[in-house]
């Protein structure tokens, strides 16, 4: 009997406390072939961040075959002029075979949101609610900063990725 590299692949999204939980052998022979990780930022304290390294994570599931999607936020509280190079370092270093960098979105449905909304923060537009809108204040960084902290971190996992596959 084959096992699933003859199969249909499949995708998933998974945090890092659900991921570690399976051998990334037995993930990809039942057919997996590419995760999407929300790693969000290394001082979030979020459950879903928690239970093992993201690094060895990455590492292992790439190492077996897998395809990894990294999934990074600017603009979250926990960050500030003095730590987000490092979470940024810390993102590059996973070396996801594929990056989502985005500036946090305060959705009204998010318990965030009710956050900022006893703060008084200003509504903003539905067409602003995409990965690069602003639809809150950010708390140590303006909206702008924040893009082009986006834009710079993806910069430079292209030039990273060229580097480390030109001959």
């Amino acid at each position: 009997a084959a096992f699933g590299l003859r199969h249909l692949n499949y995708f998933t999204f998974g945090s890092v406390s659900a991921i570690c939980k399976y051998d990334p052998e037995e993930l990809l022979l039942n057919g997996l072939d590419t995760v999407w990780v929300g790693v969000e930022s290394k001082f979030t304290q979020l459950k879903k961040t928690k239970g093992a390294d993201a690094g060895d994570i990455f590492d292992s599931l790439e190492a077996v075959g897998n395809k990894t999607i990294g999934s990074m936020i600017l603009g979250l509280d926990v960050q500030d002029e003095d730590n987000v190079v490092a979470d940024e370092d810390f993102f590059v270093r996973l070396n996801p075979t594929f990056q989502q960098i985005s500036i946090l979105t305060v959705e009204p449905s998010m318990p965030l949101a009710r956050l900022y909304q006893k703060q008084k923060q200003q509504k903003y537009p539905w067409e602003n609610y995409h990965l690069y809108g602003q639809t809150y204040q950010p708390k140590n960084f303006t909206y702008d900063q924040l893009l082009q902290r986006a834009d710079d971190l993806y910069q430079l996992m292209v030039a990273r990725t060229l580097h480390c596959t030109s001959p």
